[in-house]
């Protein structure tokens, strides 16, 4: 098995990120505001750039910063919370991410600029961001198997996610023109399901009876303090794609902090309601607690009302916490999913709740109370046609807007719900088929013995108190007798073969 690590991971990472190399070379370039004018618009060299439009990295970057800290630090903390597996945690979340924000920029390029005739991939603050949310994804359904998932099956999921990802994108925006900003319906949704068609692909019976599925002291309070950042930067992640239109993107974090800030509190009721000794379960504090911020973000840039963030925060939180108590020993029996880290509860259900509350809102959407330019800013294809009569009338008024299709609010919301049915039927296909791959032998699915446990991924300082002592002989113990009874397996195998 370490030669097998030794050989295939190194092997098998080394080719993607070359793949992803030689893409970049071949179809990626900087975009306009990462270049100099001359080139961009044919001026002199020596023109300055003081009379050109501001470059949107002053826009984005601040955001940006926020979900990057989110992807790469927050989520790894959130994920600590395995007291066997906390290296794997947050170091796999790290290089996870990082695998799939380079193939995400790829992917989503591919879908989104290059099939609609764009001459290449272009490189902005905004892609970075993209690239990011697609780490988000891969994250969503990696969390579902973290701990029986192996760092050679992680490079398979960051392959294929960022892919199938990027169709769904496609489909959601390009093809239905749904609104989603805070991605309910095509991040969490979408990652959800994924995942937990992946588990169900890579489901076995040990990986749900193993002792070492449990969290210590230290573990649960370092992913609680991921949960508390997640929780902080949340809003930037619903609204960072608002700009410039300043008045959406300020509503949108009006209602996600309000949303967030109603889900937290009714999670610690909830919680202890739940509980016959009036307890708080701190996995309910880790993870519900985000589900305001899942369930209002595909209304959050809608006139949801500050009242309707709240109550949508608090739904989100009170079926969360629902979710952990009751819903997940279900969907392990009967689905054989197993959802380690809860993601049907974070991110699955509140992602549905989220899309479906976004619809009803869509349908009640008209311009007195957006007007005209922040309506069609939300909804673009409810924008007039081009060539229509009502199309010259805004036109001749002032409205600045890109034309639509026309639809009614009626309409937009049947679009807005074949959104989420499409995330849904996208996410489950491509997490199936990816698990499928994953779980060949090839991609080193986990021993037994190196279920939930860092020891075999990661060099262990010695002392009780980075790792169990008592616990790091029994795991040592259990490689040595697996080590001990392969070979006599193979031996045995060979002899029935001979006979």
């Amino acid at each position: 098995m370490v030669l097998g690590f030794r050989v295939t991971f190194p092997l098998l990472g080394g080719i993607f990120q070359m793949l992803i190399i030689v893409l970049f070379a071949l179809l990626v370039d900087y975009g306009d505001h990462a270049v100099s004018p001359h080139r961009r618009i044919g001026e002199a060299k020596n023109q300055t750039q003081e009379n050109h439009k501001v470059n949107d990295v002053a826009i984005y970057y601040p955001m940006f910063m926020d979900i990057h800290v989110l992807v790469f630090m927050a989520f790894g903390f959130l994920l600590s919370f395995l007291k066997r597996f906390s290296y794997g945690g947050v170091a796999f979340t790290f290089f996870g991410g990082a695998l799939a924000a380079q193939w995400g920029i790829l992917m989503t390029g591919i879908f989104n600029e290059l099939i609609w005739g764009h001459p290449h991939i272009e490189l902005s603050i905004k892609s970075l961001t993209s690239a990011d949310v697609s780490a988000v994804v891969m994250l969503i359904a990696y969390c579902g198997s973290i701990g029986y998932c192996s760092h050679v099956q992680l490079i398979v999921i960051s392959f294929f996610a960022p892919i199938f990802f990027a169709v769904n994108e496609m489909v959601v925006f390009k093809l239905l023109q749904a609104s989603d900003s805070g991605g309910s319906m095509f991040v969490h949704a979408f990652g959800c399901y994924y995942g937990l068609a992946f588990c169900r692909m890579l489901y076995r019976k040990e990986t749900t009876e193993s002792s070492k599925v449990e969290a210590s002291y230290t573990s649960d309070v370092f992913a609680l303090l991921g949960s508390i950042l997640l929780w902080c930067y949340w809003p930037s992640f619903n609204s960072v794609f608002g700009a410039p239109d300043y008045v959406t993107q300020h509503r949108t974090v009006i209602n996600t902090y309000l949303g967030l800030a109603a889900s937290a509190v009714v999670v610690y009721l909830t919680s202890a309601a739940l509980d016959r000794n009036a307890r708080i379960t701190l996995a309910h504090i880790q993870n519900a607690t985000l589900a305001g911020g899942v369930a209002v973000g595909t209304g959050s840039s809608m006139m949801m009302t500050p009242w309707g963030a709240l109550l949508v925060g608090s739904i989100g939180g009170a079926i969360s916490t629902f979710g952990f108590k009751y819903v997940s020993p279900i969907m392990t029996r009967v689905f054989k999913t197993n959802d380690v880290a809860g993601i049907h509860n974070l991110h699955g259900m509140p992602g549905l709740l989220g899309g479906i509350a976004g619809a009803i809102i869509a349908s009640q959407a008209e311009p007195e109370m957006y007007g005209y330019e922040g309506l069609y800013n939300v909804f673009g294809a409810r924008a007039p046609a081009f060539n229509t009569t009502e199309y010259y009338e805004l036109k001749a008024r002032g409205v600045n807007f890109s034309p639509g299709e026309g639809r009614t609010a009626k309409r937009q919301a049947l679009f807005q719900l074949a959104a989420l049915g499409c995330s849904m039927g996208i996410s489950v296909f491509g997490g199936v088929l990816t698990g499928l791959v994953a779980r060949m032998k090839i991609f080193m699915p986990p021993k037994k013995h190196q279920l939930y446990d860092d020891a075999d991924y990661f060099e262990i300082p010695e002392g009780k108190d980075a790792y169990y002592t008592l616990e790091h002989v029994e795991t040592t113990l259990d490689s040595l007798q697996v080590r001990v009874e392969q070979p006599k397996k193979e031996e045995q195998e060979q002899l029935m073969k001979d006979k």
